[in-house]
């Protein structure tokens, strides 16, 4: 089985043959994955916002490690680029612009939500 991409083989900043790796092959277990992470992303961008409005450096690494790791699930590169942005930062404690750091990750991160919602509607197709 296949699923229905826009025609060039790729949803855009998402890439399926990334997720495929990621679940051994299985387009059901991708599928999967996608719908887990689309109910928990917004409690972990929660928790990143609130570790940001405290200024928790450690609060911040962990979940913006725990954020790219989902991300890269999916291939979404500039989105875990900018989760390990956070992190390093959080980890070095230098919370300077963090704002502005978490805005660019939520920024990249909502395509990847919207092509998330879009591949999970997509139909299955057989070869």
């Amino acid at each position: 089985m296949e699923f229905v991409t826009n025609g060039d083989g790729a949803v855009p900043g998402f890439d399926p043959q990334s997720g495929l790796r990621a679940t051994g092959g299985d387009p059901h277990l991708l599928r999967e994955l996608a719908r887990l992470f689309l109910s928990e992303y917004p409690a972990l961008i929660g928790d990143l916002r609130s570790a940001v409005t405290r200024g928790d450096a450690a609060a911040i690494s962990f979940s913006a490690h725990a954020l790219k790791g989902c991300a890269g699930h999916f291939g979404a590169k500039s989105a875990v680029a900018a989760a390990l942005r956070l992190e390093q930062q959080g980890r070095s404690g230098d919370l300077l612009e963090i704002e502005t750091r978490l805005a660019e990750f939520e920024a990249g991160l909502h395509p990847l939500v919207d092509e998330l919602q879009a591949f999970i509607a997509a139909p299955f197709q057989s070869n």
